[in-house]
């Protein structure tokens, strides 16, 4: 990868929904663009087909907490929530397949809010074990 494409991926939010586990994967990057947040919460818009992620606070019942300890070893954050996983699913995509789509986002960074079109996922064919390796670790 250049180093123009590098300092570019770097700038750009990541996530992944992963539709067969119930899991969203925030990567590590998109939480220090956002400022390391302790938590955050997620908030979907039927209507333009979006998802955003904010920052949140241990006071706010919708916030999911984010576990340094884990993205510190070189892990994306990971969120599991059947809830959450399964009303974007039928919001966006009933016919969709169950397996993980990748996301690219845009910041809003007087806010700071990651914000993604679920207009265009983009599905991975990876094993879980490449998966991890290629979408987590930077």
């Amino acid at each position: 990868m250049s180093r123009s494409t590098s300092a570019a991926t770097k700038s750009t939010p990541v996530m992944l929904i992963d539709f067969k586990r119930d899991r969203i994967r925030i990567h590590k990057n998109t939480l220090h663009l956002m400022g390391d947040p302790d938590y955050i919460q997620f908030l979907i818009n039927p209507e333009n087909q979006t998802l955003a992620i904010r920052i949140s606070d241990s006071k706010d019942t919708l916030a999911h907490k984010v576990r340094w300890s884990l993205v510190s070893n070189g892990r994306c954050c990971e969120f599991y929530s059947k809830h959450l996983v399964y009303t974007i699913r039928n919001c966006f995509y009933p016919m969709i397949e169950q397996r993980a789509y990748r996301f690219y986002g845009e910041m809003i960074e007087s806010e700071p809010i990651a914000y993604f079109s679920l207009a265009k996922p983009i599905p991975l064919e990876h094993s879980h074990t490449q998966l991890a390796k290629e979408h987590c670790h930077e």
